[in-house]
Formats: structure tokens, C-alpha cells, sequence
């Protein structure tokens, strides 16, 4: 179609799920997870007490089962001999650790795993092929406070036909108890101009502001102020996802008890949380089929 508004609409609704922009990545990526009633993200909801809430159910599945969950413990590498991952070197108390395993199941993505791994180990193919489709995806993130609430409904907001912003959170008006004195905070995320070259980052914080105040023009009469505008580039720790929908890796690595999880190595039409736990499920998949041969 040739119809402005709708090709604005469009890339608003296809960023907002996948943060890419939609001139950037094949449109079946796309439409592959619009098709996957399982991988949907209408189909999920935030549990009470947030993410955290999870990582603290799952610590505790760990550790009834005599699992130990070790917290604040930087990973220096991932050892391997003889075609095989023979464990972690951890840091403690200021020195390397070494703990053998059986099995090391990462979620560094595919890019961490082979960084802590090393490149011989897994193997000029793997390597290659693994460069050639990760693509860590970026996000600009603007956080506001207010006086009054710029946005009254409780519900995410989709904002089409802008510069960078595709959509909008008011944070307090869902949970009021994040509220400080009786502010009001509002998140907004704004895909760059591209996802594939690093951001030109002046410009990015100029179109994103801007756009909050094309959003809101009340912005200021209602004591608006910008908290923080997140520069989270391509080569930064806290991309918002690992890769784009559909460059993907599998679970399994060259090293048969290695293996990857988190939302890089999916299945195509799984995108951000979803993927993870999909990815999460083809790994136990695959490690409980290769225990029972």
C-alpha cells in the first residue's frame, strides 16, 4: 500500500512487539509470529511482583530439588575438553573457581556463550554462521515524571506517524505504589532510526524527547520533566533482546552437553519472554532425549 497513515500504523505495531523497525527485517518474520498462537505476546501477562517474582519461584524450584542459586558471581569462562563442556571458572572472593559439570546450560546468548567459550572450541562453522545472524537489537528508553497524569487509562499506549516512539507506559497509573509523593511516571520506547548501525545518540535523545512532547502538549503544563533518556545501542549489555525475530540460533552447540537459552534461541515466530521459555523448553527437550540413549 502507498497509504501513509497505515504504513505508519504498521511499523508502529510491528516495532512495538519486535523492536526492530519493519523496513529492517523480512515481513514473514513477522507474520510467522502473528501466526504463532503460542508465541503471541497478547497471549502473556506480568505475573504480581514482576520478573523478579519468576526468578524467585524458579530459584526455589532449584533449590528443593538440592539445587544452589549463586547470586552476584561473575563468570569467567566456560570450560571445555576433548569436544565437551566440563564446567564454569567462577569468580569468589576475588579468585577463580572452577566447578565441573555435566552439563552448562547459558543464557548469555550466543554471543556471551561463545566469548566465555572460545572460538576453537566451538568451531570456525558454528562461529561464522552465529555472526551472521545474531543481531542484538537496540531501544531507546525515556522515562518522564508529572505532576498530573499525562495519560489517563490503565493500558500501554501505541503512537503512530512519529520520529522514534512507538509506544508508552504509564507506570503509576497501573501500579500506584511506584508513585513518589504523588508524581506520576511514565516510560516511553522509541525504536532507532536504525537497528543495524550504531545510534547517532544526540540525535536519537532530540527525536525521542520530541516526540513526547508531540505526544503530550500539555507535557510541561502538567509539571512534565524528563528523568532519563536510556541509550541502549547495539554494543551495549542491555540491548532489549539479543536478536531480531527470526536470526536466531539453535539450542544445541558444537559441544553435545552445551547448550544456549534465552530469547536468541528460538524457534521463528517466538519473540522476547516467550522465546526464552521456549528456548528454555527445547534445551531440557534435548539434554532429557540425550540421557535417555
Amino acid at each position: 500500500t502507498d497509504i501513509e497513515d497505515l504504513i505508519a500504523l504498521i511499523h508502529t505495531i510491528t516495532s512495538a512487539v519486535s523492536a526492530v523497525n519493519d523496513f529492517e527485517y523480512p515481513a514473514r518474520h513477522g507474520l510467522a509470529h502473528m501466526a504463532a498462537t503460542e508465541a503471541r505476546l497478547d497471549k502473556y501477562a506480568r505475573v504480581p511482583g514482576g520478573w523478579v517474582a519468576v526468578s524467585q519461584a524458579l530459584g526455589k524450584v532449584i533449590e528443593d530439588h538440592g539445587g544452589k542459586v549463586m547470586l552476584n558471581t561473575p563468570i569467567r569462562s566456560i570450560e571445555s575438553d576433548n569436544g565437551r563442556a566440563t564446567g564454569v571458572v567462577i569468580e569468589q572472593d576475588g579468585e577463580p573457581r572452577t566447578l565441573t559439570a555435566d552439563i552448562v546450560i547459558s543464557n548469555t546468548g550466543p554471543s556471551g556463550t561463545l566469548a566465555l567459550t572460545g572460538e576453537d572450541a566451538l568451531g570456525d562453522k558454528y562461529v561464522t554462521a552465529l555472526r551472521e545472524r545474531i543481531r542484538p537489537t537496540p531501544i531507546v528508553a525515556t522515562y518522564v515524571v508529572s505532576d498530573e497524569p499525562l495519560f489517563a487509562e490503565h493500558s500501554a499506549l501505541l503512537a503512530a506517524g512519529l520520529q522514534r516512539i512507538v509506544s508508552g507506559v504509564p507506570l503509576t497509573n497501573i501500579c500506584p505504589e511506584w508513585a513518589p509523593d504523588g508524581k506520576h511516571l511514565m516510560s516511553f520506547y522509541g525504536t532507532p532510526k536504525s537497528c543495524l548501525e550504531p545510534m547517532d545518540q544526540e540525535e536519537e535523545r532530540r527525536a525521542n524527547m520530541e516526540d513526547v512532547l508531540t505526544i503530550f502538549p500539555d507535557f510541561e503544563a502538567k509539571g512534565g520533566r524528563f528523568l532519563d533518556v536510556q541509550l541502549r545501542d547495539i554494543d551495549d549489555p542491555d540491548v532489549v533482546a539479543r536478536s531480531w525475530p527470526g536470526y536466531n540460533m539453535p539450542v544445541q552447540t558444537p559441544l553435545p552437553n552445551l547448550f544456549n537459552v534465552g530469547d536468541a534461541c528460538a524457534p521463528e515466530g517466538f519473540i522476547a519472554t516467550p522465546a526464552a521459555a521456549m528456548s528454555a523448553r527445547l534445551a531440557v527437550d534435548s539434554i532429557l532425549k540425550g540421557t535417555s540413549n
